[in-house]
């Protein structure tokens, strides 16, 4: 009689306040990012694990990714529970330029709300928090030791190309720029590539190059004799730049190799910049480039669109 006083006593407890390293074992959601996170309600009545809702995904024009959503109360658990009625709104942001995640959760309910999070969930939380009336925020936050700017080569897909997203400024012997890229898309035959436009408003197309082994960005010109062609290394965080090349429109001659300088900006107005100065002036047209073949190869393929 005594043996199932007890078991009836823990099984109300387990119901009424779950230990940390129960309630975290299941019921959580994937949100992304490799992220886990879990949020469960506690009335006076009864613990509940909240039902997750992913509202938007996205990545900003500097390659930060952030996820956005809401936990509310399953309507078989409450009456007042409603996929329109938000418990905890939630916020994950994580840095393109180190991969340090933080994980907002904001407490919009009554009663409390223990909330969990885990980066590679493997069974158990790595952080946890009580939000409540009188501490309505948690933040939970990450350092990445994988640079999220990491591209594979070989298997050249959209987050590869998207590392470029934002904006660069390009500086040559002749003038500066500001690109601002932002839109992804394929060619015809499936190849990503990322586009944008310069200070002028003219378009701006980049993306990796196989036979050069390096990236590339084409800068059109409608009102000069040549575009503009810049071959480059990038982690999406810095750029190593290799050659900056003039592409006469009529000819296809190429340039000889010249120095240019280039890094990200966090906005187009972190930079003082003067008005750059178009100029006609050509590059001498005698490059003796062993890569000249491909260069054009590539040239040709970021103009085809």
């Amino acid at each position: 009689m005594i043996r199932f006083k007890i078991v009836i006593v823990m099984c109300v407890l387990f119901f009424m306040y779950p230990l940390a390293g129960i309630a975290v074992q299941d019921g959580g959601y994937n949100a992304g990012e490799g992220f886990w996170i879990k949020a469960v309600l506690k009335t006076p009545s009864k613990a509940v694990t909240l039902v997750w809702q992913e509202v938007g995904k996205d990545t900003s024009l500097s390659g930060d990714k952030v996820i956005s959503g809401y936990f509310y109360a399953d309507p078989y658990d409450f009456q007042y529970g409603s996929q329109s009625n938000p418990e905890v709104f939630v916020k994950i942001y994580k840095r393109f330029l180190d991969g340090w995640t933080n994980i907002a959760f904001n407490h919009v309910t009554v009663d409390n709300v223990d909330v969990y999070s885990a980066n590679s969930y493997n069974g158990y939380a790595d952080q946890s928090s009580v939000i409540s009336l009188s501490k309505r925020l948690a933040e939970h936050s990450y350092d990445d030791p994988t640079p999220t700017s990491t591209c594979s080569r070989s298997e050249y897909d959209i987050d590869c190309v998207s590392i470029l997203k934002g904006y660069w400024y390009f500086s040559t012997d002749i003038e500066d720029f500001i690109f601002s890229f932002d839109n992804i898309d394929t060619f015809s035959d499936g190849t990503y590539y990322i586009s944008g436009i310069d200070d002028y408003g003219d378009i701006v197309m980049a993306g990796y190059s196989d036979s050069l082994n390096k990236w590339s960005i084409l800068q059109l010109n409608p009102t000069l004799p040549y575009d503009n062609f810049y071959s480059f290394e990038t982690d999406g965080a810095t750029i190593t730049p290799d050659c900056y090349y003039q592409v006469d429109h009529d000819t296809s001659d190429l340039s000889s190799c010249s120095q240019f300088s280039a890094y990200r900006l966090s906005s187009r107005k972190s930079i003082k910049k003067m008005t750059p100065k178009r100029s006609v002036q050509m590059v001498s047209q005698t490059s003796e480039d062993t890569d000249k073949e491909a260069i054009i190869r590539q040239y040709y393929i970021l103009k085809q669109d």
